[in-house]
């Protein structure tokens, strides 16, 4: 008898919103420096932060793949729509 798969729970939707749900049963030890940097990202995003803050950490990961996570983080197609869903937000 074949068992239906579980529901996504929320690690795995975010693997997917990011798309690196490839890298879900691989060990830390067999990623790359870039691939480790998205996890962390992932596991940061997990709890829906309302600021997320990103610096010199995410070297490994090139600059356009480090702004399609952040916008996708905040529900985005882009990082302009996220600065000014911030500014309209806090009235800046």
């Amino acid at each position: 008898m074949v068992r239906p798969a579980p529901p996504a729970g929320p690690v795995d939707t975010a693997l997917e919103r990011f798309g690196i749900t490839e890298l879900s049963d691989r060990l830390s030890s067999r990623l790359s420096s870039g691939q480790r940097t998205l996890v962390g990202i992932v596991k940061a995003t997990l709890h829906e932060p309302s600021l997320l803050v990103l610096d010199e950490a995410c070297g490994e990961v090139v600059a356009n793949d480090t702004a399609a996570i952040v916008a996708s983080t905040y529900g985005h197609d882009n990082l302009e729509d996220v600065f000014l869903s911030l500014a309209e937000t806090h009235g800046r």
